[in-house]
């Protein structure tokens, strides 16, 4: 007899499929049984060696092929699938600008590796979320690292957050103290943040001008804002001092005066410490209520300036404040020169100058006020008389008066009857002479026959 021994066949085995990480390794180990094992011979796919294990690390998803031969029994056969995950991908960020006081949402796209595992690793200690929001101050990197403890290489990605610059207002002021109703230049200087949307406040009221007159009843702090709806603002506080000036008033005792004109002014001002009056292009004081006299007439302009004692300067003019008025001249003439008492009429005429007023005064207790060029009859009688003008301008205190003597003069006249009876009927009885004019007088009546009957030196002494 003989006993045949049939071998066991030829069996091989490897590992179930499997899913590896991208650079990891996985061990391919063939587990063999049956056929001649001292004529084991590992045929492998994907150029292996015949080694029965092999430590791969596929990029991708490969499929194993292993045939195990013995040269005796049949061949054997087993396969075996490696899935290979993504490597790990970091995608979603790019660099980005920031306004000055701005945030920046980090929110990265991540895939790959086992996302189970995913650890988040950021610099700057921002912590191990996957999306940050970061508010940086200045232009800062960021750098995050993607692990899963499981893929080789880890994955990073670098991030820059530019931070523009700070906005910023600058003021100037030409004068950081003025004068009640003066102003000072103001003068903005912008930078930082976006340009483009620039927005600046004073006060609260938007402003479009880099330069501004500004001017306060009272010392004021003004509030300066920039805006550019990104930045934080940026606020400028500006302390403008304001110095009252005086105020100023004037007024004169008298604004209207006769020439030689003479005004004492009295000085009303508060708040003022000294004082410059002009009263025409040379006359000036010094004096803080001054007089002055004008020598002509004509309207004058006052003009004071007074000064505080922080120099503060108001100025007050008084245009034609006040005047001098002519004085009234006065003059008139009289037709006819020399009249008498047959004839008292006398005809006035009125020459006078600068006048608004006038009196006719006419020596015999009348008065004319209305007529400028009067007829005034004067008594039956002879006598001698002084006319007064008087004339007075509109200021009624400036007056001038002139007089003239008015004479009526008495006539030579003389009337002697030449007949009378003296036969005691009541009539024509007396001699009776008239006359004016004279200045001596004799009366001699003799009879028939040449004596003398009546003598008498007055012409009152009648003969009967």
């Amino acid at each position: 007899s003989i006993l045949i021994y049939v071998r066991d066949p030829l069996q091989v085995n490897l590992n179930n499929d499997t899913t590896i990480c991208k650079g990891t390794f996985i061990n391919l180990n063939a587990v063999a049984k049956g056929g001649n094992t001292v004529n084991y011979n590992y045929v492998w796919s994907n150029s292996l060696s015949s080694a029965n294990s092999h430590s791969v690390s596929p990029l991708s998803m490969t499929k194993y092929y292993l045939t195990l031969k013995d040269n005796c029994s049949d061949n054997a056969f087993d396969s075996i699938l490696v899935n290979v995950l993504p490597a790990l991908k970091i995608s979603g960020l790019k660099d980005t600008a920031i306004c000055f006081g701005g945030n920046a949402n980090l929110s990265p796209i991540v895939n790959g590796g086992v996302s189970a595992n995913y650890q988040f690793q950021w610099n700057n200690g921002l912590g191990t979320n996957l999306n940050q929001l970061v508010s940086p101050k200045l232009s800062t990197s960021y750098k995050l690292i993607l692990k899963d403890n499981c893929t080789i290489p880890y994955d990073s990605i670098l991030v820059n957050v530019i931070v523009r610059l700070p906005l910023t207002i600058n003021t100037t002021l030409t004068k950081n103290s003025i004068c009640t109703g003066d102003s000072s230049k103001l003068t903005l200087t912008l930078g930082g943040g976006i340009s483009s949307q620039y927005e600046w406040y004073i006060d609260g009221v938007r402003n479009f001008n880099y330069i501004n007159f500004i001017k306060s009843a009272n010392t004021k702090i003004f509030n300066v804002v920039l805006k550019d709806n990104c930045s934080e603002n940026d606020t400028n506080l500006v302390n403008l001092v304001v110095n009252q000036s005086p105020i100023i008033d004037f007024n004169a005792t008298d604004t209207m005066s006769c020439e030689p004109g003479f005004f004492q002014f009295n000085n009303l001002t508060t708040g003022a410490v000294k004082y410059l009056w002009k009263f025409n292009t040379t006359d000036t004081s010094t004096k803080t209520s001054p007089n002055i006299i004008f020598n002509y007439p004509g309207k004058y302009d006052i003009g004071l300036t007074a000064t505080s004692d922080m120099g503060c300067k108001t100025v007050l003019l008084k245009n034609k404040y006040v005047e001098v008025i002519a004085h009234p001249h006065t003059k008139f003439e009289m037709t006819p020169l020399n009249t008498n008492f047959l004839n008292p009429v006398i005809t006035f005429k009125n020459l006078s100058t600068n006048f608004t007023s006038f009196e006719w005064d006419f020596g015999d207790f009348s008065k004319e006020k209305d007529t400028l060029n009067p007829t005034h009859k004067y008594a039956e009688d002879t006598g001698s008389y002084w006319v007064i003008l008087t004339s007075k301008n509109r200021l009624n205190q400036c007056s001038d008066s002139v007089s003239m003597l008015v004479q009526i003069r008495d006539i030579y006249a003389l009337h002697i009857p030449n007949a009378i009876s003296v036969n005691n009927d009541g009539f024509n009885e007396e001699l009776k002479i008239v006359g004016r004019g004279i200045k001596t007088f004799n009366l001699s009546i003799y009879n028939r026959w040449g004596a003398k009957v009546f003598n008498t030196n007055s012409i009152g002494e009648n003969f009967n």
